[in-house]
């Protein structure tokens, strides 16, 4: 018998996000037009102590997964080769999001990697683009998992 423990895991992504939007070819080629900026972060925790692991998801500050209210907006899908993919979908809520959060991303979806150290994906609805359809592209890096020199200067451990 297992003794359940309190114990919550945490990985905090940093982000970055295309300025421009992706351009996607035959044969599985993307080709990301224009810069890349800092994106909203995204935090995935893991709460170990009950029966079953409890998943929150937390965009740019706002809960999309697993919050006291029950409203979930995202879902956590294992894929093939150990890769975990989240999609994000607040489009229901997205004028009562983009009052509070003007900056918010609407649906978005992102593989994360089997070290759990970064994730690519893409964003297709924000709150500064409205109702209009975008592709931009979307990465990030486990502040917890990925190798210091691959996070932003600004991110990096100073010991």
């Amino acid at each position: 018998m297992q003794t359940a423990t309190n114990e919550v895991i945490t990985s905090t992504f940093t982000t970055q996000r295309s300025t421009g939007p992706q351009r996607r070819f035959d044969g599985g080629i993307t080709v990301t037009q224009g810069a890349w900026v800092d994106g909203l972060p995204l935090v995935l925790s893991v709460a170990l102590g009950g029966p079953v692991p409890m998943s929150t998801i937390t965009l740019g500050g706002l809960v999309v997964l697993g919050g006291p209210d029950g409203a979930d907006f995202a879902d956590l899908v294992a894929a093939p080769n150990d890769e975990l993919v989240i999609n994000i979908d607040l489009s229901e809520a997205s004028s009562l999001v983009c009052e509070k959060f003007a900056g918010m991303y609407l649906a978005a979806s992102v593989t994360i990697d089997a070290s759990g150290a970064s994730f690519r994906g893409s964003l297709t609805s924000t709150c500064q683009d409205g109702a209009k359809a975008v592709d931009y592209a979307w990465t990030g890096r486990s502040m917890e998992l990925a190798p210091p020199e691959q996070l932003p200067p600004v991110m990096r451990r100073q010991d």
